[in-house]
């Protein structure tokens, strides 16, 4: 009768080849799953998208670093961008602010704030007091 000897390899080596394999799952199951949720629009081009913000009425709008502000109407799934932009100055859009009342805030790169009250149709500056 042979005898064979296992060795055992300590339980930091089982920890990390564990955790190594449940990464690599995770990764997968991330992968698929985004997958399911997210697919590919009509835009918005016209650069970097640097914030986004949804309203009430499902607008979704896409701030832009040098294409200012992007519009989605809403429609279901599919989404259709278009340039909001009237009144805007500055086209280097870093953040929005939605207003349970319905206005929007966009905050620039280097050009101030601008107050939209009409679902983004128009902007006017909103800099005073500031």
């Amino acid at each position: 009768m042979s005898i064979t000897r296992i060795q055992f390899v300590g339980w930091k080596r089982i920890a990390t080849v564990v955790m190594a394999a449940f990464a690599l799952w995770l990764s997968m199951h991330k992968a698929l799953t985004a997958q399911e949720f997210w697919q590919q629009t009509s835009g918005p081009f016209g650069g970097d998208v640097k914030a986004l913000a949804l309203d009430s009425s499902g607008y979704i709008y896409a701030g832009t670093f040098r294409g200012g502000v992007f519009r989605s109407i809403p429609s279901g799934r599919d989404a259709s961008w278009s340039s909001a932009n009237v009144g805007l100055t500055n086209a280097f859009v870093q953040a929005f602010v939605v207003h349970q009342s319905g206005w929007i805030i966009a905050g620039t790169y280097g050009g101030g704030i601008f107050r939209s009250t009409d679902n983004g149709e128009s902007w006017q500056p909103a800099n005073a007091g500031l």
